[in-house]
């Protein structure tokens, strides 16, 4: 059998290194997304101007999280696969659970002002 060459074991262990950073990098997309729902409905409930401060908060949040995100892997510069984890994380959360969660939002919304209106 042929002797494994050091250049092809290298590239076999940063393309496994690449997908673990992938899937954490999925993982901490799906977290964002939920924080972002998390501070949609907390900005809701003050208005306008608490929409605004929810979205300044949440951008600087996760910014904040991706830098740590990357930081903890010891990256060095910005790669594809890295962004590209954080939004296939960020859409397969906005396109299952985030409807749960903002449809359950809106039933509670909805009885409370109802409730509200019932006995106002």
């Amino acid at each position: 059998f042929p002797a494994c060459s050091s250049e092809g074991e290298t590239m076999l262990f940063e393309t496994l290194g690449q997908a673990r950073i992938f899937l954490w990098m999925t993982a901490a997309g799906a977290g964002l997304s939920m924080l972002y729902d998390l501070f949609c409905l907390a900005g809701s409930a003050f208005g306008r101007r608490g929409e605004w401060v929810s979205d300044a908060l949440f951008a600087a949040g996760a910014g904040a999280l991706l830098f740590l995100g990357m930081k903890r892997v010891q990256m060095s510069g910005l790669r594809a696969y890295v962004l590209l984890g954080a939004a296939v994380g960020w859409f397969l959360y906005a396109a299952s659970v985030s409807r749960f969660f903002r449809w359950t939002a809106e039933k509670i919304g909805n009885y409370r002002r109802k409730k509200e209106t019932d006995n106002g």
